[in-house]
């Protein structure tokens, strides 16, 4: 692998910079109200220099939402596999993506709601590796389901494709619903928040698993 030079490194620092400064205004004041000119001061950077990285504010937004996902498939990669059957594999999976979820609850919310740049700037959105890290989370859940079906953890009639996907769905809905609704859902109904995930996640693994 060719080194970086020294300029290449000073780019991507202040690359970084402006994404880390972005991802904090849009956290505090929403895609709407945030300006790129509040990003530039709070990068400590003239708007010409962030136009320089980032040519609209949906880029932005963009690769605040990309290095947020490519985080979140840090957390499901860290799954330690050795010695785990496929059902293990995913329920640890699974316990990673809410770790996530708690300690960057903004961020998951910026993640889950970049649909509006596919729609309002689809060519963006083509060119960003959005798709690419999405098949890479995707692909640590289909490994761990045909790990559990080779190993009959997991029911041998699933299909190994469908079921990867309706998983996911199933996951990822559960957790925009919580991330919206259910602080006001635990205290309504009396629940722990940690036991009220950890239940749902059990529910899910045992439509899976091998009795």
């Amino acid at each position: 692998m060719t080194s970086m030079t020294r300029a290449e490194l000073d780019k991507q620092a202040r690359r970084d910079a402006i994404i880390t400064a972005a991802e904090k205004v849009f956290i505090e004041k929403g895609y709407d109200a945030t300006s790129v000119a509040e990003i530039a001061k709070e990068a400590v950077f003239t708007k010409t220099t962030v136009y320089k990285y980032f040519p609209t504010k949906d880029h932005l937004y963009m690769s605040v939402a990309l290095r947020g996902n490519e985080k979140l498939y840090g957390y499901l990669s860290s799954v330690e596999t050795a010695g785990k059957n496929g059902i293990t594999l995913l329920q640890d999976m699974c316990m990673q993506y809410y770790f996530f979820y708690e300690k960057h609850r903004s961020l998951f919310y910026i993640i889950h709601h970049v649909s509006f740049i596919k729609q309002k700037n689809p060519q963006l959105f083509l060119e960003s590796s959005w798709t690419d890290i999405e098949a890479r989370i995707v692909d640590l859940v289909q490994q761990s389901i045909t790990r559990g079906i080779t190993d009959g953890s997991i029911k041998q009639d699933v299909q190994c494709v469908e079921t990867t996907y309706s998983f996911m769905f199933m996951l990822t809905g559960f957790f925009k619903t919580l991330n919206e609704h259910g602080e006001s859902f635990v205290k309504h109904y009396d629940l722990h928040m940690k036991q009220f995930v950890k239940h749902a996640i059990h529910l899910m693994m045992d439509s899976l698993r091998q009795h």
